[in-house]
């Protein structure tokens, strides 16, 4: 078996990669100890794509599997 990532989904990593060293980094201690949800992260999420990537595209996602 190949397990080495598709030059694809290497682009996809570098890209989540990069979006949550700039954008995640900073605070997520305490976010992961704040009982509250993290609402500004969840926005940041959900323009980048990455929430929806399982949703099919009829539903608004995109449609990896």
């Amino acid at each position: 078996m190949n397990f080495q990532l598709t030059p694809e989904q290497e682009e996809f990593r570098v890209a989540v990669r990069r979006f949550a060293e700039h954008h995640l980094k900073a605070g997520a201690r305490e976010r992961v100890h704040s009982p509250d949800y993290p609402w500004n992260v969840g926005r940041l999420l959900a323009g980048q794509g990455p929430l929806g990537i399982t949703m099919t595209e009829a539903d608004g996602g995109q449609g990896a599997h």
